[in-house]
């Protein structure tokens, strides 16, 4: 279990970076570039990756919970061995687990979300400079029909 623990630890570290890089106001390269190689891993099999984190990151956080709870009922009924130094740090890290699985789960939807806000944000932009391009007598450099003319 540690093993796992330990992934889902550094896997939050990364999803942070990813975060902190998205809303970090980059120069508009850096994002792009950023953007770019993010929607190359974010194709299908990107989807299917994430998907499959999120849910084996939502069983481990099942796991931690219904740890956590059975040692918080054992207490309550007074069991002999609640109170013991063992279950007290198995109490201590189902409790760590469920917030670091947490965390992750909650990170990974904001990155989706922001990823999403970046990718819209850079397709405008380019909208904007091919709809300028348009409008100042110039075909436009993403315009496929304007291509095919030349």
């Amino acid at each position: 279990m540690s093993i796992i623990l330990a992934g889902v630890y550094y896997t939050l570290i990364v999803q942070a970076l990813i975060c902190a890089v998205l809303l970090v106001p980059l120069f508009v390269s850096w994002k792009h570039t950023l953007i770019s190689k993010l929607v190359t891993l974010s194709g299908a099999r990107g989807q299917l990756a994430y998907y499959a984190l999120l849910v084996f990151v939502a069983l481990v956080f099942a796991d931690s919970f219904r740890t956590a709870t059975t040692i918080a009922d054992e207490r309550e009924h007074g069991d002999a061995h609640a109170n013991s130094k063992a279950n007290q740090i198995r109490y201590f890290r189902a409790q760590r687990n469920m917030y670091l699985t947490l965390m992750l789960l909650v990170l990974s939807a904001v990155n989706k979300g922001l990823f999403s806000l970046n990718y819209k944000l850079k397709s405008a932009r380019e909208e904007i400079k091919a709809l300028k391009a348009a409008v100042a007598g110039g075909p436009a450099p993403t315009d496929p029909d304007a291509k095919k003319a030349q």
